[in-house]
């Protein structure tokens, strides 16, 4: 138990030593957790103004097997943001894009929503969407 309690603060102390906070952000989305979708973002600093933000979430659960009922899906969304002050600092403008796969069946609804692909972009806070099914 010495062991793992050293080994673990030899790690934290070795990578504290090589990260900054303001070249590197890791974030997650907690609504995201509370429906089962495990997620992370990184952000990284790329100039003095300008940030590039990773963010990913999967789901592979299957719900009810004997109901086929599933929100499985998985997803990318990168975005590129100019800082006005200074980076992770203030209001930003920016430009993302995403890539998304789900298949979520066995829920009653009035939406069909089989196997498809989702493409987004444009800035934040409006995006241009793409939806291509049946593939």
């Amino acid at each position: 138990m010495k062991r793992l309690i050293l080994g673990i603060f030899l790690v934290v102390w070795w990578c504290g030593n090589l990260v900054c906070a303001q070249d590197i952000a890791v974030k997650t989305n907690l609504l995201y957790w509370a429906t089962s979708t495990p997620n992370i973002g990184f952000e990284f600093g790329l100039g003095k103004r300008t940030t590039l933000d990773l963010v990913g979430g999967y789901n592979p659960w299957t719900l009810n097997k004997d109901d086929n009922k599933k929100i499985k899906h998985w997803m990318v969304m990168p975005e590129f943001r100019y800082w006005l002050c200074e980076r992770f600092n203030g209001h930003f403008f920016g430009i993302h894009t995403g890539f998304a796969e789900y298949n979520i069946s066995g829920f009653p609804s009035k939406i069909s929503l089989p196997k498809s692909i989702v493409m987004r972009g444009g800035p934040p806070g409006s995006v241009f969407l793409m939806v291509i099914r049946g593939f």
